[in-house]
Order: C-alpha cells, then structure tokens, then sequence
C-alpha cells in the first residue's frame, strides 16, 4: 500500500467512526429515559410501562428505566439532575411528590420545585375495612368505637403512606384518639386483619376489594369524593358527613424543572392520550384504577395542593419517615 493509499485508507477510518459515533449520539439523543423510582412489578412500573407502550409517536422512543432506594429518592435526583430536554422523565406518585418530601426533609429528599409536572396519569382509592369480629357493620359504628376514652389502634402496610395519611387525616378531623400500626407492606398487614389480629385497616381498593366480596371484611368506606367503580355499594367518608373530604392514591409523570413548554407539552398530550386508549382503560379497570389526563398547569396546580395537604397533616400529627 503506497502512503497515499495509506493516508485515504486511515482517512476513511476516521470518517467512518466519527458516522458511527454520530449514529450513536443520535440514537441515544431519540431516546426517552422513563424512570420508575421503585423496583419492577408494583403499580407505578406496571403504570409506567402501560402508558409507554400507548404513548404515540413517544412510545417507541420510551426505555422504563427502574431506579429503586431510599424512598423513592434515587430515582428522583436522577430525574431532577438531568438536563430539561424531555429525554428523562419520572412517574411519580402522591407518596414521592406529596408526602415522602416532609417526611425526609432532614435527608434532602427532593421537592416539587425540582420538577415539571407533565401529566396526571391515574388515581385509584382507599378503602376503610374491619375485621368482621369487631361488631362493627358500618360508620356509625365505627364512629361510636373510635371515640372512646382508649385510643384505638388501626393499620396500614408502611409508615407514610397514603392509606396511613388518608386515615391520620380523618383521625385529626374526626379528632379521634388513634394509634398507627405500620407494617412492612400491605400483604402482611392484611393478613393479620384477615386473621383478627388487628381490627381496623386501610389500603388501597383494589387490595383489599376481593376480600369486602368474599365476607372476610367489612367495608366502611372509600376515601374519594365519590363512589368507586366496581364497588359502588361502598359509600365515600364525605357523603357519611366527614366535610370536605376527597383522598386518592395518584400517578403522574414528571421531567426536571425548566422544561421550556414546546419541549413539555407534546410529552404531556402524548401521555394523556395515552390513557384514552382502549387498552389503557381496560388495565386500569383491572387495577381499579381511573384515567385522569390532566396536564401542565392544571395537574400543577394539584400537586402544590397536594404537597400543601400533606404538610400540614404531617405537621399537626407529628408523624415521621421511617
């Protein structure tokens, strides 16, 4: 090979690693990181990973990325550092924008200042369930045991939930004289209801709902505004009389502070269309779950309420993360 041909031949070499390296840059540039702050297989995966496979022209961009830890944090400050350019984005939930912000203050845990909310994905409620050896069959029931001279004790599956918060924002409503029992997930917690061993539980409805339709529970009643489909026959705590009650377990996606609006709104109509499909609507059915396609200023605005709610109730009960 004489130099001539030498130096094209090395020329062309380069050229072709810098097309490859090009090609590359532009793949990784076309995709979406979708990060899930909690391990594969529970509701905000499953949610995440249905709203990408339906998300339009996103949806073969999209790559569910699961970030586990600390609460939900690792994968927040994964999303809160990247760049604004809606290549990451979260599913966050009521727990990791509203709730787990005041509870691990103290750790630096991120807060809503940090992020874009795009699109409000789904809501799903709680339910209020007794054991049926309590005697007890309804509100008026349960109303007249709470407000004895003893406090009574209730559970939930974890410590700063939203099942735990939703029954300390009735408590302090009612001004009832209660006490939590947080257990390690809503499985053992439920069987020890099941079991008697506790009397008085709350989780989220779609737990808890096989076991109301069998007779092993009683139902007193949902914790959203209003009836739930597939368990209308479960009155809501606001038509019982508690005023101005609404709670409901939420989903969102989120993408770091300071997305410009031509870079956030096509991501936000994107995933709220996405919950107008047929196969959509037909899991979150199966989840007992509602689509809610709210976006930019209106699901905004109920995260500022929810992040203020949620302060206040963990302030007056001086609850604190585990």
């Amino acid at each position: 090979m004489t130099a001539t041909n030498r130096r094209a031949f090395v020329a062309a070499c380069a050229a072709a690693a810098a097309l490859g390296s090009t090609g590359r840059a532009l793949a990784q540039a076309d995709t979406t990181r979708l990060v899930v702050p909690f391990s594969p297989g529970g509701t905000s995966d499953i949610v995440a990973r249905l709203l990408a496979a339906h998300a339009g022209p996103l949806a073969s961009r999209i790559v569910v990325d699961n970030k586990a830890g600390a609460s939900g944090a690792i994968g927040l400050r994964a999303v809160a550092g990247a760049p604004p350019d809606g290549h990451t984005l979260l599913v966050g939930n009521i727990s990791t924008q509203a709730i787990a912000p005041h509870l691990h203050a103290d750790r630096g845990y991120p807060g809503i200042d940090v992020f874009t909310p795009l699109a409000l994905t789904g809501r799903t409620t709680n339910l209020i369930v007794v054991h049926p050896g309590t005697g007890i069959r309804d509100w008026a029931d349960l109303a007249r045991h709470m407000r004895g001279a003893v406090p009574v004790s209730y559970a939930s599956g974890s410590n700063g939930g939203s099942p735990h918060l939703s029954f300390e924002l009735l408590r302090q409503r009612m001004e009832w004289k209660a006490e939590h029992v947080a257990y390690k997930g809503a499985g053992p917690m439920i069987s020890d209801l099941l079991a008697g061993h506790v009397q008085i539980g709350i989780d989220n409805l779609p737990a808890l709902l096989p076991h109301v339709q069998r007779g092993a529970l009683t139902p007193i009643a949902v914790t959203s505004a209003r009836r739930w489909r597939g368990a209308e026959q479960i009155p809501t705590l606001a038509e019982l009389g508690v005023k101005d009650y609404d709670v409901t377990a939420w989903f969102g996606v989120f993408g770091p502070a300071g997305m410009p609006p031509a870079v956030a709104e096509p991501i936000a109509r994107a995933f709220a269309d996405a919950q107008k499909t047929e196969p959509v609507r037909e899991r979150f059915a199966a989840l007992g779950a509602v689509a809610d396609p709210l976006t930019g200023e209106a699901f905004a605005r109920v995260v500022k309420a929810q992040y203020a709610l949620w302060r206040d109730v963990i302030r007056e009960g001086g609850i604190r993360g585990s």
